[in-house]
């Protein structure tokens, strides 16, 4: 028998497969989302493992179109109050999307303070409403109050006037009177002055009579009918030292007896015009030297129908040119006017 060659070669068999037709490998995501490259190496759209491409957003199982920040079209965004609309734009929608912590919704939009714009918890400018904490604004008599020139009366805020229709706060015609808020006209020379002639006591409670007005030393205004003062002429000079109104005075005596005339005896006061009255006391400079002049006036004893001039420097501690000033001399005064 002869003897038999070899049989034909079998076939090797075929690879597995690695990698998808795409090149994606097995149990991969794809470079083009959402795909996904299965074990099986077939290609199918997974968009829970692999995402969405821009524009789009998942949505139940596949990818939809979507605004700009991922929400799907016709739904809410995370940050609220805003809404994807169906042409992809997003717009506030506080109605159906809600508002952020720290604000509420009102009237349409979200607000973090009450419509005026009052802080929560706060008074509102148009007293007495208050805002509440949901955003409200209530009337609140006891926190707030009510608003100036009205007052609170059986529970309400009505237009508040004494009975001669000086608003509440406010000054009468004729100072210092002052409405307060129990409706009752009171002096009150802090807020509203003193009348022409008249000047606050140390305290600002009442107006009194300047010859009775306490000076700066201690002293008071006496009385002294017989000496009689005359104003020659005044003038306000600046000098290195500082600014300074100049006098000239005229002492007469009319009296049986002499008269001793010292440096108490006159003062200047200083009246701002205007609805309040404010008077400011000028300093007096004794026997001090300004402008290289020595200070001349000599004061002394005035002998009965006796005379007695010359001039008087005042420190000008402040100044108002559009001020009227009164000399005081004991129960006299002349009103001066320097410019």
């Amino acid at each position: 028998m002869g003897t038999q060659g070899p049989g034909p070669e079998q076939p090797a068999p075929a690879p597995e497969p690695t990698s998808c037709m795409d090149g994606t490998l097995l149990a991969s995501c794809s470079g083009f989302q959402p795909y996904y490259c299965s074990s099986e190496g077939e290609i199918i759209s997974a968009p829970s493992l692999c995402g969405c491409p821009d524009g789009t957003a998942f949505s139940g199982t596949e990818c939809v179109v979507a605004c700009a920040d991922g929400t799907p079209l016709a739904s809410c965004a995370e940050e609220r109050p805003m809404y994807c609309t169906q042409d992809a734009k997003l717009v506030r929608k506080p109605s159906d999307c809600g508002c952020p912590d720290g604000t509420i919704y009102h009237n349409g939009d979200c607000i973090s303070t009450c419509t005026d714009g009052t802080n929560p918890g706060a008074c509102s400018s148009t007293r007495p409403y208050h805002c509440n904490n949901y955003l409200a604004l209530v009337p609140d008599l006891d926190k707030c109050g009510c608003q100036p020139g009205t007052a609170l009366v059986d529970g309400s805020c009505v237009a508040a006037k004494c009975i001669d229709d000086t608003p509440v706060g406010g000054c009468t015609k004729n100072p210092p009177n002052y409405c307060n808020e129990q409706f009752q006209i009171v002096p009150n020379p802090a807020v509203c002055g003193c009348p022409i002639g008249r000047i606050p006591n140390l305290d600002r409670t009442l107006c009194v009579n300047p010859l009775l007005y306490p000076r700066s030393t201690g002293e008071t205004f006496e009385i002294a009918n017989a000496v009689t003062m005359k104003v020659l002429g005044s003038r306000r000079p600046a000098c290195t030292s500082g600014e300074y109104v100049i006098v000239e005075l005229e002492f007469s005596n009319n009296g049986l007896s002499p008269f001793s005339l010292g440096e108490a005896d006159i003062t200047l006061l200083q009246k701002f015009e205007g609805s309040s009255h404010k008077w400011h006391a000028i300093q007096y400079p004794a026997n001090n030297s300004f402008c290289n002049e020595r200070y001349p006036f000599e004061f002394g004893e005035i002998p009965p129908g006796g005379n007695l001039s010359g001039r008087v420097w005042f420190t000008l501690l402040n100044w108002d040119g559009r001020a009227t000033y009164y000399l005081y001399h004991k129960d006299k005064h002349v009103r001066l006017s320097v410019r």
